[in-house]
């Protein structure tokens, strides 16, 4: 087993209570990863009030600070709960990206969609020099990500099997 980074980016919403699905996610991933292994560690890297949101960017910085520590990493949203039999794929160790996320047809049914839960190794991550920090407010980033992947020539896995349930 490999430890792992699993790397949240979090900022309060006005209209949803994000406090409340940080404290609903950390338990429910809590759980269900430590069935499997406890070698792991959640990071909520918060974007403080005043700005559009910037998902890539808190991932990216995530991914700064805790690059010494950790070969894997989990780029995860908050209000995503897997099912505990993806459990085993939040440990697994792959040069590829696995897309934990593509499990999510409850709101994505399209294949290219890359966005929600995806792990990198560090090397591959590095690669393709992460995530674009120039997105402010929701969605590009995930699009910008695929294309680099294919820029440089990676097909991540795609996980077909278990559930995603969405706090919302």
């Amino acid at each position: 087993m490999t430890d792992i980074a699993i790397i949240i980016p979090f900022r309060e919403h006005e209209k949803q209570n994000r406090k409340k699905e940080l404290k609903i996610f950390i338990s429910h991933i809590t759980t269900i990863l430590n069935f499997k292994s406890n070698k792991f560690h959640i990071y909520v890297i918060q974007q403080s009030q005043g700005q559009k949101f910037n998902r890539g960017l808190l991932l990216n910085i995530g991914f700064d600070l805790t690059k010494n520590c950790h070969d894997m990493f989990i780029f995860h949203d908050v209000d995503l709960l897997p099912s505990s039999d993806l459990a085993s794929d939040y440990f697994t160790l792959s040069k590829k990206p696995i897309h934990i996320g593509s499990v999510w047809k409850d709101r994505y049914t399209n294949y290219n969609y890359l966005g929600g839960i995806i792990s990198f190794h560090k090397d591959t991550f590095l690669q393709i020099n992460g995530y674009p920090n120039t997105y402010w407010g929701w969605g590009g980033e995930d699009k910008s990500l695929s294309w680099r992947l294919k820029e440089n020539k990676i097909t991540p896995i795609k996980i077909t099997k278990g559930r995603i349930y969405d706090i919302e």
